[in-house]
C-alpha cells in the first residue's frame, strides 16, 4: 500500500469524493489533515475526501505518469490480448494491471497494450475479435473513426443509427450485432452496473453526439437509463478478417465458441 503524503496522488471515483466529477480520475493532494484531503484533478477540477479514503486511494507517480495522466477506469477501450485485439470497458486498475470486460468475459492486460475509443465503437464492436495479422492498429483506428463518422454524420457522411448502415462493406454482415444485444456496462459517474439494449446506444450517440441535442459530448461520455428491462439473449464471439478494400463485400469470417 502507498502511503498518503502532501505530494501524493490519488485515483479517485466521483461516488467516494465530495465535488462534481463525471468519471475516474488522477489528482494531486494538495492540502492534508487529521480529517479531510483536499485535492486537484489532474483534468481541472478540486475537491476534498476523508482522509481514510485518500489512504486507500493513494497511488505511485510512476502508475499516473504510465496511463498518462488520464484514468482508464470505466472508460471504453480497445485492448491487446495475444494475437487479437478485443473491444471493452476498463473494470478494475491496480498499478499498471487493467481488467477489461468485454461480450461478458474479462482478461487482464497491462495499461499500455490499451487504447481509449468511444463507447459506441465499444458496444458495436465488442463481440468481434480483431486478428494482429489481419488487422493494424491504422486499419483499427480507420475502423473506429468511419463507424463514428457514419453514425454522427461527419467527414460526408449523412449520419445513420442504422446498424447494418454504420457497419456495412466494413465488417462482414453475418457478424454485424443484433440491436437487441444485450449489454452490461458500469455507468462512470456511479459504477453501477447499467443494462441496455444496443440500439440505445446508437440512438444516444446518433440523437445526442450526432448534434440533434443542444448538448455538445464528444463520443466518450454515455448516460444511460438504469431500469430498462432486455431480452435474455446470447451471442458468440467472433473473429473478423479485415475486409481488402472499403468497397468489396468479400471477407472471411470464422464464428468461435467462446
Amino acid at each position: 500500500m502507498v502511503r498518503l503524503s502532501s505530494r501524493s496522488y490519488l485515483h479517485l471515483t466521483p461516488e467516494v469524493v465530495d465535488g462534481d466529477f463525471d468519471q475516474p480520475f488522477y489528482a494531486k493532494v494538495m492540502r492534508l489533515d487529521a480529517e479531510w484531503v483536499s485535492f486537484r484533478s489532474l483534468q481541472g477540477g478540486e475537491g476534498r475526501v476523508p482522509r481514510n479514503v485518500a489512504e486507500a486511494h493513494t497511488v505511485t507517480a510512476n502508475e499516473v505518469n504510465k496511463a498518462g495522466r488520464e484514468s482508464l477506469l470505466r472508460r471504453a477501450v480497445s485492448a491487446k490480448i495475444t494475437d487479437q485485439v478485443h473491444y471493452g470497458q476498463v473494470v478494475a486498475v491496480e498499478g499498471d494491471k487493467i481488467t477489461i470486460a468485454s461480450a461478458g468475459h474479462r482478461s487482464h492486460v497491462v495499461a499500455d497494450s490499451v487504447s481509449a475509443v468511444a463507447p459506441v465503437v465499444a458496444l458495436l464492436l465488442e463481440h468481434v475479435h480483431f486478428n494482429y495479422n489481419e488487422w493494424s492498429t491504422d486499419d483499427l483506428a480507420s475502423l473506429e473513426g468511419s463507424i463514428l463518422n457514419r453514425l454522427l454524420g461527419k467527414e460526408g457522411n449523412m449520419g445513420s443509427k442504422n446498424i447494418e448502415v454504420v457497419l456495412e462493406e466494413m465488417l462482414d454482415e453475418s457478424i454485424h450485432p443484433s440491436g437487441d444485444k444485450e449489454c452490461h456496462w458500469l455507468d462512470p459517474k456511479s459504477g453501477n452496473e447499467v443494462n441496455f439494449v444496443l440500439q440505445h446506444a446508437v440512438d444516444f450517440a446518433y440523437h445526442v453526439d450526432g448534434g440533434a441535442s443542444p448538448q455538445q459530448l464528444t463520443g466518450y461520455s454515455i448516460h444511460l437509463p438504469m431500469t430498462m428491462k432486455l431480452p435474455k439473449t446470447t451471442r458468440n464471439g467472433n473473429v473478423a478478417v479485415k475486409v481488402a478494400s472499403m468497397d468489396s463485400k468479400t471477407a472471411l469470417n470464422a464464428l468461435l465458441k467462446q
